[in-house]
């Protein structure tokens, strides 16, 4: 993010997990009119899945337990989102 902004780009740093963040980003670049912008979106490999995130791993080969566990987080965590 720094270099951007070093070459005179409008930078933002954001939760790249966040999608109200992302949109509201999206947003103010747009604002932002006759300046190059720049979103830097920080992430996290594996985010969401319970036998990724812990190790930051995203292409491992789990055992068909730890997949079930991270299928029902994730069945949970839509049903939380959908609750909200």
């Amino acid at each position: 993010a720094a270099k951007a902004a070093a070459f005179g780009l409008h930078t933002q740093e954001i939760d790249g997990h966040d999608v109200k963040a992302i949109y509201d980003a999206i947003q103010t670049a747009l604002a932002h009119r006759g300046v190059p912008s720049c979103i830097v979106l920080d992430t996290i490999k594996g985010k969401g899945a319970t036998v990724a995130e812990p190790k930051r791993e995203h292409s491992s080969s789990p055992k068909e337990e730890a997949w079930a566990e991270a299928l029902a987080a994730a069945e949970q965590a839509l049903a939380d989102a959908k609750n909200a």
